[in-house]
């Protein structure tokens, strides 16, 4: 999968992060034998510092309003991801070897993985239930070959093992639930109040410890040790993590947890600290195996839910945003695939995209309401047929993004009759059926601009037919920006394919093919081999050439068009060679075409038979495009919403 440079630096932030955790694990290892510190108020030292810095860096950064409910939140996150965490892994560092305590550390995945389905509805897979029990496998064999007693410096007692525990499931607590929260603010904001907040609740416990705690008997090692794990191991670490936590998905951050014992295993071995044995190698690797099981399981991915009331904080955008969407009106064709899916396909991996099912749209021309999912869906079945990714891309129902028909309704507070009225589809429409101009016809270019500003796309692939709507969109984003005084919307910009581009004729000889030209001219992707032998041998041809290399009439022409877009380049030359010396027979190439073509079709047809059957797998990438494509709605509307004056 290819990510964005947003994402990107999600992933780089989390590795960073767990490589510092890593060499804390050693390093805390000294603070928590031989400094002389209580936990509470070492944890106390270090809220104290952290926080400032955070407090300090805030006066450079760009004010927040934290509204009071907020603010609890983010007590609550602070004491999950914060003061709970830190307590108990200095408890569990002075009990814990080293290597023990990382290689148990690579079950926070698993407890992530349930505290996302109980949260965020996330489903729990086969895969995910074999990886639980490799990697819960994996721990019970460390314990019971003994590999938390005497194989170190030190032992590990059974204290220091609930302790690990109690610290994984509150930072997999903290990392399932609080992204949302987490997602709302800066980096800096969030962690400053939940560090003030840490630090307040841990002062009535640090107190009746300070008069047994000899500050001048720490050694000056231990001091540098202290430093570090301030700045780096809290400040810095915890700097990081909330960066992963609002561009990727909570199971992902955890996943990072892997370099954590691979750190510390070094280090310890390095530092003459702890030893590495042969069980503790199978046996994390056990764990390991389960969590890269349990990862590779293609659950739903999880939204971050949002409330009107949240104030904005925008993502970087650093790859072109591109939007398209297509009404389900029946089976898509040949025309379809090489005009725009298959230059979809390849826009995945260079651009962010959305692409959607235009359900919405329909309800202009009032289709059943039995017929208006089994449509939708029809089209989504082909879209994945085609290649469209939902790793790689959002695809997704409009249906299922109420935020677009919130700004729809925005937008045409703003539009005009006028400039409506003057839309030449529109007029087109009413003259073709005068009896159902309805003010869905005649506000589809709001509807429209709202699919493509509600995901703030800067490309959109367009025919002629839609130029006019589009710089609509233009006209539309341009006069909200002006009259709210805000840069909200770009101005998107119509995309074309170039040379990419193929154009696909009718069999009847005339026209691009679609299904306005009927279904006897054109090739449906979903057309078996007799269906598309008997349109292709009864497509339009003459009666051939008079004269050595005269110009193919259009009919001939377009016969040829087909057999460059399914045929080998040497079969088309073939055929050409044949009409230029005027020897060709139309029925040997169109059987030819007819073979090609089926040997073209046939995968895709059987591709969409088989998800078409796959009906838990097809609800989750539904769930999956929704749940992408409302985390980009949510985050538009709520500064739309802001922008404009609501703050309920």
């Amino acid at each position: 999968m290819t990510l964005n440079k947003d994402i990107s630096i999600g992933h780089l932030a989390c590795a960073a992060a767990y490589i510092i955790f890593g060499i804390n694990v050693v390093v805390c290892r000294d603070i928590a034998t031989d400094g002389g510190i209580s936990p509470i108020v070492l944890f106390s030292m270090r809220a104290l510092v952290a926080g400032g810095l955070f407090w300090l860096l805030s006066l450079f950064t760009p004010k927040e309003t934290v509204p009071w409910k907020d603010l609890l939140r983010l007590s609550g996150a602070g004491i999950l991801g914060l003061l709970l965490p830190q307590l108990t892994f200095l408890y569990a560092i002075a009990h814990t070897t080293p290597v023990d305590l990382s290689v148990m550390s690579t079950t926070t995945p698993i407890f992530t993985m349930f505290v996302a389905a109980i949260f965020l509805k996330e489903p729990i897979t086969w895969k995910k239930a074999l990886g639980v029990a490799l990697s819960f496998g994996g721990i019970l064999w460390l314990i019971l070959q003994s590999t938390f007693g005497g194989n170190g410096a030190s032992e590990t007692e059974p204290i220091g093992i609930a302790f690990c525990f109690a610290n994984y499931i509150v930072f997999a607590l903290y990392l399932g639930t609080c992204r949302n929260l987490i997602s709302r603010y800066s980096v800096v904001t969030s962690m400053k109040w939940m560090f003030l907040v840490s630090f307040i609740i841990s002062i009535p416990f640090a107190l009746p410890h300070l008069p047994a705690t000899d500050f001048m008997s720490v050694p000056s090692y231990v001091w540098w040790e202290i430093a570090f794990m301030i700045f780096f191991s809290t400040f810095i670490a915890y700097y990081l993590i909330p960066i992963g936590q609002q561009r990727i998905r909570p199971t992902l951050v955890s996943m990072y947890g892997y370099l954590q014992p691979i750190i510390a295993i070094a280090m310890a071995i390095w530092t003459g600290m702890d030893r590495l044995t042969a069980t503790k190698v199978l046996a994390a690797a056990l764990v390991f195996t389960g969590v890269w099981v349990v990862n590779r399981s293609r659950a739903a991915a999880i939204p971050i839910k949002k409330q009107h009331n949240q104030p904005f904080k925008p993502l970087p955008m650093s790859k072109d945003i591109v939007c398209s969407g297509i009404r389900p009106t029946g089976n898509l064709h040949l025309g379809n695939y090489f005009g725009a899916l298959r230059n979809f396909v390849r826009m995945q991996d260079e651009f962010d995209c959305f692409f959607f099912i235009a359900d919405y749209h329909s309800l202009t021309t009032h289709p059943t309401p039995g017929s208006i999912y089994e449509d939708a869906r029809r089209i989504l079945i082909q879209y994945l047929a085609a290649g469209l990714d939902p790793e790689r891309a959002s695809i997704y129902f409009q249906s299922d993004l109420p935020e677009t028909i919130e700004l729809y309704l925005f937008l045409n507070m703003n539009a005009y009759l006028g400039e409506l009225e003057r839309v030449t589809s529109f007029k087109d429409k009413v003259r073709q059926n005068p009896n159902n101009v309805n003010a869905g016809l005649l506000t589809y270019p709001t509807l429209m601009a709202a699919d493509i500003l509600i995901h703030k796309a800067t490309k959109v692939p367009v025919g002629k037919d839609q130029e006019q709507h589009l710089e609509m969109t233009r006209t539309f984003a341009q006069r909200f920006n002006n009259m709210y005084h805000a840069e909200v919307f770009p101005l998107p910009q119509a995309m074309g394919f170039g040379g990419q581009l193929v154009k696909i004729p009718a069999l009847n000889g005339s026209g691009k093919m679609g299904k306005s030209e009927g279904e006897a001219s054109t090739i449906f992707l979903t057309d078996e081999p007799a269906v598309i032998r008997k349109k292709i041998m009864k497509a339009k041809s003459d009666s051939g050439p008079t004269e050595m290399n005269q110009k193919k009439p259009e009919e001939i022409e377009n016969l040829f068009s087909l057999l460059k877009a399914v045929s080998k380049p040497d079969t088309v030359e073939y055929f050409d060679d044949l009409y230029n010396r005027c020897q060709i027979r139309y029925g040997d190439l169109k059987k030819q075409l007819a073979e090609d073509m089926v040997a073209f079709v046939e995968p895709l047809r059987q591709r969409i038979l088989e998800i078409g059957a796959d009906d838990d797998t097809l609800r989750r990438i539904i769930d999956r495009g929704k749940d992408k494509a409302r985390e980009s709605a949510v985050r538009t509307l709520n500064e739309v919403r802001h922008v404009i004056g609501y703050r309920n």
